[in-house]
């Protein structure tokens, strides 16, 4: 039982590295490099991935503020 929890376990963790990686492509597609020159990285869009700083999250948290300013505005 332990082995089929382990191998799903790597299975999801795959699927999420994949999910994240479809995610920094769009991210890094519709980046100002103005606003942002460093460009997003995988990992910026899979926490839980390793322990953070209050730093690292404020860093990341306003990241993801940025994007999502890009985002073009839906009118009503």
């Amino acid at each position: 039982m332990h082995a089929l929890r382990t191998a799903h376990e790597a299975a999801e963790r795959r699927i999420d590295a994949r999910f994240a990686l479809v995610c920094a492509v769009l991210a890094n597609v519709n980046r100002d490099p103005k606003r942002r020159p460093q460009p997003y990285a995988v990992e910026d869009f899979m926490p839980g991935q390793r322990p953070q700083t209050r730093q690292e999250f404020d860093a990341r948290l306003a990241n993801f503020t940025t994007w999502l300013n890009t985002l073009p505005k839906i009118k009503k």
